[in-house]
């Protein structure tokens, strides 16, 4: 089983709908029914009003499916894992709560950043960055609400290249396909609203296959430093 963490300190940069987005893409890509928990540490619990929006689709193929009722992401893993049920368990959590960014970056195979491009966003995304780097398991951070020609994304990139920060190749631009697939309880994949939902949809798949091979890296190095631990 492969885990996501989608953490940053700083809320409005769209952790809530890039973790709906991808769940949804996970379970229905290539039509393979992938079994896909989502798991919602936001005391706001967006992602589980999103679900019931959804219509609750508990076990249905090609859904995600909430995993509730867990005290925090060690739990929620461990759980996801033992119960054999799930293949990917994707987690949102809060903002500004750093032990639970924290936890939630330590508990995963893989933490994935989504940030807005302003020099703004930027510093105030920087404990999620340092928590990442610091942790054992594999980053990046992912550009969110790119509007059409935007500037700033070139400059916060050579930034975070700078410093030597993982960042996806791939941009999520600013699409209304995202809030109107959101307040659905869909992905923008689901709606057919007008060709910004297309290519919002191909933002989020060019993602998952760009984060695909990062995550099951991240996945093997974590596992064999388990088993070393083990020894």
């Amino acid at each position: 089983m492969l885990s996501i963490s989608v953490v940053n300190s700083k809320g409005g940069v769209g952790k809530t709908t890039i973790a709906a987005s991808l769940a949804v893409h996970a379970a229905k890509e290539d039509g393979c029914n992938r079994r896909v928990a989502i798991v919602d540490l936001d005391p706001q619990k967006s992602l589980v009003e999103w679900w019931k929006r959804r219509g609750r689709p508990e076990g249905r193929p090609g859904h995600p499916t909430i995993l509730d009722g867990v005290d925090g992401a060690f739990e929620a893993v461990d759980r996801a894992e033992h119960s054999g049920l799930y293949d990917i368990v994707f987690l949102d959590g809060p903002p500004a709560f750093l032990t639970t960014m924290e936890e939630m970056i330590a508990a995963a195979d893989f933490t994935l950043i989504p940030v807005k491009p302003s020099i703004v966003d930027l510093l105030a995304t920087e404990d999620a960055v340092v928590l990442a780097r610091d942790s054992a398991t594999g980053y990046a951070v992912v550009f969110n609400d790119i509007a059409a020609n935007e500037k700033a994304a070139e400059k916060a990139r050579s930034i975070l290249f700078n410093n030597h920060i993982p960042i996806c190749e791939t941009e999520i631009q600013h699409r209304a396909a995202h809030v109107t697939a959101m307040n659905m309880g869909k992905s923008a994949a689901e709606v057919k609203i007008d060709k910004g939902a297309k290519s919002a949809a191909e933002n989020v798949s060019a993602l998952w296959d760009e984060l695909k091979p990062l995550i099951l890296k991240a996945a093997r190095l974590r596992a064999k430093r388990k088993a070393v631990a083990h020894d």
